[in-house]
């Protein structure tokens, strides 16, 4: 994975900022608070791929997100593990619900990383090495409420010698 020409912007607003990165990256929060786009809506500009980090698939199928995924890519990086307490009580009804939204997500041309950590939230550093070693190389993140994202980014940006 190369990642010393990577960059990453953690920004209040969004600007032009998406415009110049090839990645913009939200959590489920945003999408179930302000049900975005996540495009460029500026003829003649590409609209960067769309992350979406959502632990337990809570995206909802009527949202724009989804609405407009076969026109822009988009992934989910969600956090479905069996072994995880929170996730273990209801393990056969919540493996169902969680397969059956996996693969509808799927058949409607998303890209499914499943990156869960030990306490069954998505692993932020697991999902951009993936998402790096994808030639993704620089992510927008859009965040409000979602400090923790926020913290890994930089986090990760630092340890990797991101600029």
């Amino acid at each position: 994975m190369q990642l010393h020409s990577a960059f990453l912007m953690v920004c209040p607003s969004a600007g032009i900022a998406p415009r110049m990165s090839m990645a913009i990256m939200a959590g489920i929060g945003t999408v179930l608070a302000d049900d975005p786009l996540l495009n460029v809506r500026v003829d003649g500009l590409k609209s960067p791929i769309r992350i979406i980090c959502d632990s337990n698939l809570k995206i909802p199928l009527d949202s724009q997100i989804v609405k407009t995924a076969d026109k822009h890519k988009t992934i989910i990086a969600c956090a479905y593990n069996e072994a995880c307490p929170s996730q273990k009580d209801n393990h056969n009804q919540n493996n169902y619900q969680f397969t059956q939204k996996r693969d509808l997500l799927t058949q409607k041309g998303f890209q499914i990383i499943n990156v869960p950590d030990e306490n069954g939230k998505v692993d932020v550093t697991k999902l951009l090495e993936i998402l790096g070693n994808q030639g993704i190389d620089s992510i927008f993140v859009e965040d409000k409420e979602f400090k923790n994202l926020v913290i890994t980014v930089l986090s990760f940006g630092f340890k990797y010698g991101i600029p």
